[in-house]
């Protein structure tokens, strides 16, 4: 069999463009944090990196289950051709990122003003660390609904590829 029958075929298309995304994610996220940590010295790359941890800590209650669900839930709508239920489900999904993160922004801020959040140097970065936990929420909905069409390419491009291209800006 030759090669170009072998890339016909969508599994295998679809393996070699995953790979090769992921293959290409791996020097770039070293790159950045090499150019990071060079930029921004020991103290602040440190605070930087410890934002970062903090990030798919508060954004569980948002994103975590979200792909799972959408990716079962869009590919079993796309099957039975039910579109309207299909868009029931991403505006469930849309809502459903919006109330919690909203309401972690409440909390925070009531947090805040009550004086309950720490001072310390580390923790100034908490309130853009708070406004990222909607990002990853809304990462996780497309994510899922790309997985369920079967586009794992488009899924996994913009988390392993964009974005630390645009944290490289």
């Amino acid at each position: 069999m030759n090669v170009q029958k072998i890339l016909k075929r969508p599994f295998i298309k679809k393996l070699l463009e995953v790979g090769l995304v992921k293959a290409l994610s791996i020097p770039l996220a070293l790159a950045i944090s090499v150019i990071l940590a060079r930029l921004l010295g020991a103290n602040d790359f440190g605070q930087y990196s410890f934002a970062m941890a903090l990030v798919p800590l508060l954004a569980l209650p948002v994103s975590g289950g979200v792909t799972a669900l959408l990716t079962r839930e869009v590919a079993a709508n796309k099957h039975v051709e039910n579109w309207p239920l299909y868009k029931g489900v991403m505006l469930s999904a849309y809502q459903w990122v919006v109330l919690v993160s909203t309401v972690l922004v409440v909390v925070y801020l009531c947090l805040a003003m009550a004086g309950w959040i720490p001072s310390e140097e580390k923790w100034g970065l908490l309130p853009y660390v708070i406004l990222l936990v909607p990002l990853v929420g809304l990462n996780a909905v497309r994510d899922g609904v790309f997985r369920g069409l079967k586009e794992p390419f488009w899924a996994i491009l913009p988390s392993q590829i964009l974005q630390p291209l645009i944290v490289l800006l």
